[in-house]
């Protein structure tokens, strides 16, 4: 019981992270930046449109709780590239 509430906090949205901070749940931001994600390949400019994304995660979940979303956004530039499609070769 206890490791199934634990594990509920990294369920997705908020991929191999937490999706909420007691009572303050950013996940709507993680859908938002997942769905983003979604449109990369069709984008003209792939770098400046991840950046766009993660920026967007960083604001929202900003709102939800500072200072989170500037770790968060680290976290996606640092590692988003592998969830985005593995098969770009550009690595953006």
């Amino acid at each position: 019981m206890l490791i199934e509430t634990l594990l509920s906090f990294f369920e997705e949205p908020c991929t191999l992270w937490l999706n909420r901070w007691g009572k303050r749940d950013w996940s709507h931001c993680c859908e938002q930046h997942d769905s983003g994600y979604g449109g990369f390949e069709l984008a003209y400019d792939r770098a400046a449109y991840r950046l766009m994304c993660d920026q967007e995660l960083r604001d929202c979940v900003d709102k939800v709780m500072p200072g989170m979303g500037g770790v968060m956004f680290l976290g996606v530039r640092l590692f988003g590239w592998i969830f985005m499609g593995r098969t770009t070769k550009d690595g953006y």
